[in-house]
């Protein structure tokens, strides 16, 4: 997950560099994730995530802002496959929702 939440920065064009922890960037600002769901839920036929977000500011520690974001898919039948299919649908739907609002407040 984290690997792909900094390729969908890096593939906006809009921030000179994204690292992980521990890369020795000089940042500006951090996430704070917090994965609060991460489901198949078979009784309702979606795969679920959520995810609490906090934007802090690097340099002095404060919080900009902060966010419940989210994505689902349909579960469109029961094998493995099916369903981490929709759990990479509904992961990208969150991380494309926390792009936007990241951007948005930088």
């Amino acid at each position: 997950l984290q690997t792909r939440i900094v390729q969908s920065f890096e593939n906006t064009g809009r921030v000179r560099a994204v690292g992980r922890p521990g890369e020795g960037l000089l940042i500006n600002y951090q996430l704070v994730l917090d994965i609060r769901n991460f489901e198949v839920d078979t009784a309702s036929g979606l795969a679920v995530v959520a995810i609490g977000v906090k934007l802090m500011n690097d340099r002095n520690g404060r919080v900009i802002a902060t966010r419940q974001i989210g994505g689902q898919a349909s579960i469109y039948g029961t094998s493995n496959d099916e369903m981490v299919d929709a759990l990479d649908s509904a992961s990208q739907a969150a991380i494309d929702q926390l792009v936007r609002w990241t951007l948005s407040k930088i």
